[in-house]
């Protein structure tokens, strides 16, 4: 596979107060196809990097949550992401435990979801830079 395969963006994420994942959630659809990336059956690495920034403390949590099946079933793989507020440095998720083949690779979408403890009206906002997924 490239090196990485992933999106260069800068996305901004509306954080809510209700909690309901579909209503404060992005989600992210690498649209992968393995003979294109040149991915055999045979990997074993399989790592998301992401790159994220909250411009303060008052939110609940973020979690981190993938889907390897078509139609999406979500898994929650982190429930309470690290804070990241000025140096937007990586984040990185070993996923290998999670994608083990290549029709779930090729399934393979990532949600962000976050949730804030303000009121609705208070604005509040996460950034997403980059998100990426490489495999060995």
């Amino acid at each position: 596979m490239k090196p990485e395969t992933g999106f260069s963006l800068r996305i901004m994420l509306q954080i809510k107060k209700d909690g309901d994942p579909n209503s404060t959630a992005q989600i992210f659809d690498f649209d992968i196809d393995a003979d294109r990336e040149g991915v055999s059956e045979h990997f074993n690495n399989v790592t998301l990097k992401i790159v994220y920034s909250v411009h303060d403390k008052n939110y609940d949590y973020i979690a981190l949550d993938i889907s390897v099946e078509d139609p999406e079933k979500w898994i929650r793989v982190e429930s309470d992401m690290p804070e990241y507020n000025k140096n937007f440095e990586p984040d990185y998720v070993d996923l290998s435990s999670y994608v083990k083949n290549i029709e779930e690779l090729e399934a393979f979408k990532v949600r962000i979801v976050a949730v804030t403890n303000a009121s609705n009206k208070a604005g509040k906002t996460a950034w997403i830079d980059f998100l990426g997924i490489h495999v060995e």
